[in-house]
């Protein structure tokens, strides 16, 4: 025996790996870490700060310890290096670590209550070992085999995990507290208080946990025959199943499908099993099949009408476990079929009825005229009127054929109705195309009539002419720009001729003025426009004059008068010897004895004309 402390302050919680002794350690008035070296006799103080630390652990190269800063957290001192390393930065507490090698454990209070986490010091990286919503606490290492105390059963039991076959488990549940579980190779030891006083156990790891048997099943009372899905909710990675459904039938499934085919009570049992060992789960009385009652037949069809050949899928109603369905179709054919399809190929109304049975009875349902097959619609309509004068109301009559139910009208002015026999005012003047689309669940078709509507107003009369003055004989040509659709013309070219032309032509023979009137009329009513004095017809001009005298002696002086007729406006006189003279009676003097060709030419603003009296005037010397 040897004493390694003097002081007489506290030295506790002593650990000890192979020559190194570690302790919390009070001398200094606050707790700190000692190490201490047997063979050297050596001791090292890992801090000296106000800071608490306590509960230390101790491996080969490490010493790891709580320390109070923040909510505590963990810490480790290098024995080789002599570094110290915080190892969690947690506001939460961090508390009662142990090392193994490089890995630390402690139980940790970052998710509110203890799991168990784990850092390793070779890679730096830290992994939650415990996820159960549950406490865990005081955790153990060795190697690979972590141990703690995992209260997830409501009491407190050990459980392990190996880290190497990522399997946990739990090393006893008893129905009792166990605590303080230690770790050394491939056994685990814990204070166990099954017996009401505290006993040490003791646990030999041998590479795995058995499998623990679970299982439910849907669903657990029916009638027979009840077909069953069991599900498989075994823990521990089982490898292999074993089921009994109490029916003298087995399976080795892992989730089977059994059908149970008679009525009674049937006790079921899983045997699950792995390389680590095997657990059986026996549910007794857990499936109940029950006599079936006899079917209420129901059915319902979709589509239940249309055009042909309609196809129709009937889907099965009934209930209380029909195991067979007849079917007829009520077309002569029929089916055996729980949710059929048929083709009814002809048009017709059809009866359907089915006949639902198990082992307890049948029971039959029949909809009578449940099908109906129809054609399509062919569109037609007529109208009351077809022709008038705004506003027009017009009532249209659908004669369409084959079972229509529903009508689209289009009236050719912007108008629509869904009604069957519509009636539509017509507004405007004009020619309008009318359609008529009719339905049914079998098709549809489409009737147009193109300027099938006539609405017509009392025409405006109106015209233009091309010329409304000239010379007799004058040609005019009159155009008609009535407005309202005129179906008739009256002329009156005020000189006694009329026409029935919509734009006729006229030649006014004899000079004057005369009033043209024309009167236009359809349906509705005529209307007469009057143009008082619109065509003025001119006398055609013809030259002529006389002298005073047309021989004499030099200087021989004439004067001319003008006898032209036809309302001259402009004169020329051409005197032979190269005078002229616009006047229309002028006097002129000859200055040279000769004769001389008089010309006389005369103008307005749509005539002209020449007179030409050769050798007229004789002068001599």
């Amino acid at each position: 025996e040897k004493r390694i402390t003097n002081s007489t302050t506290d030295q506790r919680m002593p650990v000890v790996h192979g020559d190194h002794v570690v302790w919390y350690d009070t001398r200094k008035g606050y707790t700190d870490i000692c190490l201490y070296n047997i063979e050297t006799t050596q001791e090292t103080y890992l801090d000296c700060s106000p800071a608490t630390r306590w509960k230390p652990a101790l491996s080969e190269r490490y010493v790891v310890w709580e320390e109070s800063t923040g909510g505590g957290d963990i810490w480790t001192y290098d024995i080789q290096t002599g570094q110290k390393r915080q190892i969690t930065r947690n506001s939460a507490e961090q508390a009662y670590p142990a090392i193994s090698g490089n890995r630390i454990v402690w139980e940790d209070y970052r998710n509110g209550r203890p799991d168990i986490y784990l850092y390793d010091l070779g890679s730096s990286q830290e992994y939650r070992i415990t996820d159960d919503p549950a406490e865990q606490v005081s955790p153990a290492i060795d190697g690979d085999i972590i141990a703690w105390e995992d209260k997830r059963g409501g009491l407190w039991d050990i459980y392990m995990r190996d880290l190497d076959l990522e399997v946990e488990m739990p090393v006893c549940i008893a129905g009792n507290e166990q605590l303080f579980p230690s770790v050394s190779g491939d056994r685990i030891v814990w204070q166990d208080k099954r017996s009401g006083e505290w006993k040490v156990y003791a646990f030999t790891y041998t590479g795995g946990a058995p499998p623990e048997a679970k299982f439910s099943v849907d669903p657990a009372t029916g009638t027979a025959p009840l077909t069953v899905r069991f599900t498989d909710l075994s823990t521990g990675s089982p490898e292999e199943w074993g089921w009994e459904f109490g029916d003298g039938d087995w399976s080795t499934e892992q989730n089977p499908v059994h059908t149970y085919e008679s009525p009674g009570e049937y006790t079921v049992s899983l045997e699950v099993s792995s390389r680590f060992g095997s657990d059986t789960a026996t549910e007794t009385d857990l499936i109940r099949a029950e006599l079936p009652e006899p079917p209420s037949a129901g059915f319902s069809a979709t589509p239940a009408s249309g055009g042909a050949p309609l196809a129709v899928r009937f889907t099965d109603e009934s209930t209380n476990s029909p195991d067979t369905w007849f079917w007829n179709f009520g077309d002569g054919t029929a089916s055996e079929d729980q949710n059929p399809e048929h083709t009814y190929a002809a048009v017709g109304t059809y009866s359907v009825s089915l006949t639902a049975s198990n082992a307890a009875g049948s029971t039959e349902i029949t909809k009578p005229d449940y099908i109906t097959v129809i054609e399509p619609p062919t569109a037609s309509f007529m109208a009351d009127t077809r022709n008038g004068t705004a506003p027009l109301t017009v009532r249209f009559t659908d004669t369409s054929t084959g079972d229509v139910t529903t009508w689209s009208w289009r009236f050719g002015d912007g108008g629509i109705s869904s009604e069957q026999n519509p009636e539509h005012p017509y507004l405007a003047a004009g020619t309008y195309t009318v359609s008529l689309e009719v339905k049914n669940s079998a098709g549809s078709d489409t009737e147009t009539k193109s300027g099938y509507i006539t609405v017509i107003e009392r025409p405006v009369a109106a015209f233009t002419v091309n010329t409304v003055k000239g010379v007799a004989p004058l040609k005019a040509r009159f155009t008609d720009t009535s407005t309202g659709v005129p179906m008739s013309w009256s002329w009156d070219f005020g000189d006694g001729v009329t026409s029935a032309d919509r734009s006729p032509e006229h030649t006014y023979g004899s000079p004057g003025t005369y009033t043209v009137s024309l009167t236009v009329a359809n349906s509705a009513g005529e209307n007469t426009t009057t143009k008082t004095g619109h065509i003025t017809v001119f006398e055609p001009l013809s030259a002529g004059f006389e002298a005073n005298a047309t021989v004499g002696r030099v200087p021989f002086s004439v004067r001319f008068t003008d006898q032209s007729t036809g309302s001259p406006e402009e004169w020329r006189w051409e005197f032979g010897d190269g005078s002229l003279s616009n006047d229309q009676n002028p006097t002129h003097t000859y200055q040279s004895a000769g004769i001389y060709t008089l010309t006389l030419t005369v103008e307005n603003e749509l005539d002209t004309d020449t007179r030409k009296m050769n050798g007229y005037i004789t002068v001599t010397a």
